[in-house]
């Protein structure tokens, strides 16, 4: 499988690459299951250090989508359907104000905490896209070495 796999790299790297980046983009921003075995799969088209980069790219832009779509999109269903979970998480975001840079980076590290659940609350919770999306990209480096 990796001849082949190889083989087909070298004839359709281009094609590969962007049908790759709008499945993994896709996915990531509405929260489908398997992002992670295409983390995976990446690692036979690309060098390990250009597959990390790549994967912290568009696991960021992803989850920064995700944001903007709970901000702009999906705010007052959100509001209706979980606002005590949303209030909670906006206490505890006012809680950590001057940390909140390593609150969020914790919970980007720290699995107990669902990533979608982070990516739709923070916005509702007030925090700016900058914050969000530089502890996204930090805080999924480790999930993304092993």
């Amino acid at each position: 499988m990796s001849a082949t796999l190889a083989l087909y790299r070298e004839r359709h790297f281009a094609q590969v690459m962007l049908l790759y980046t709008a499945l993994y983009f896709t996915m990531q921003t509405f929260v489908i299951p398997g992002c992670f075995f295409l983390a995976l799969l990446i690692g036979t088209f690309l060098p390990f250090v250009p597959a990390l980069l790549f994967i912290t790219v568009l696991t960021t832009a992803g989850c920064v989508a995700n944001f903007l779509l709970s901000r702009h999109v999906l705010a007052a269903l959100l509001w209706r359907v979980a606002a005590t979970h949303v209030a909670t998480f906006r206490a505890a975001v006012a809680r950590h104000e001057g940390g909140l840079f390593f609150y969020l980076l914790l919970l980007r590290i720290v699995p107990a905490f669902p990533s979608w659940a982070v990516n739709i609350a923070c916005p509702l919770a007030g925090v700016s896209l900058r914050t969000f999306a530089l502890t996204t990209a930090l805080g999924f480096q480790p999930q993304v070495r092993n």
